[in-house]
């Protein structure tokens, strides 16, 4: 009896994958969506710092602002256009003047 049996044993090949990977899943989206938050975050902190560049004066609500100076109180009125300066000691209007 003649067992003459060719059996060949080759070595698996391994599995080459090219762009068809699923980029969506386990840790490739966890891995995506912490680089679109940290992009997001990114635009809104540099959107808000360019607003103010530098320091400005508060102003009232209504649009008054007051200043002492010595003995007079000089009244802003942003919404008429008018300063006025009050005398501190004699508490009586002295002046009222437009600006632009």
């Amino acid at each position: 009896m003649d067992n003459n049996m060719n059996i060949s044993i080759t070595n698996p090949q391994p599995e080459v994958r090219g762009f068809e990977e699923n980029y969506l899943t386990g840790t490739w989206l966890f891995l995506w969506s912490i680089l679109i938050i940290v992009f997001v975050l990114i635009f809104i902190i540099r959107k808000d710092t360019s607003v103010s560049t530098s320091p400005m004066p508060i102003f009232l609500p209504n649009g008054v602002q007051t200043n002492l100076h010595q003995d007079k109180l000089y009244i802003t009125n942003g919404t008429t256009g008018l300063v006025s300066v009050v005398d501190t000691k004699t508490d009586q209007l002295k002046t009222i003047l437009p600006f632009c």
